[in-house]
């Protein structure tokens, strides 16, 4: 990548999933990154008589639900959060498989192709 040394958080986030999916900056060829926020509230009315109370759900890292009654008001917010990154690369893989490097020898098939 030319943005080696930058101090942009996308770019290091790109950096370290490269890092981690063992892709070699030769090959990368086109890096997309998306990111989704969906925030819904719901309020109602409950007219019945009980206690007060405010609830915070974090099923996983990425979503938030919380859930709060005050007097008879009842208030229901979703928070979920996606992102999500694409990588294009290519790769040298050989043309044919075989199953075994004697194979090969024997067809005298070394050249390899772009995937």
């Amino acid at each position: 990548m030319i943005f080696k040394n930058s101090n942009d958080s996308l770019i290091k986030v790109a950096r370290r999933s490269t890092k981690k999916l063992n892709i070699k900056d030769k090959q990368l060829r086109q890096v997309a990154s998306t990111e989704t926020v969906i925030r819904d509230t719901t309020v109602r009315i409950i007219p019945s008589k009980e206690k007060d109370f405010c609830v915070e759900l974090k099923p996983n890292q990425l979503t938030t639900i919380t859930v709060a009654r005050k007097d008879s008001v009842f208030t229901h917010t979703m928070e979920i959060l996606n992102h999500q990154d694409l990588f294009v690369y290519e790769d040298k893989v050989y043309r044919r498989r075989y199953k075994n490097w004697f194979q090969r020898l024997i067809h005298f098939d070394f050249k390899k192709k772009i995937k």
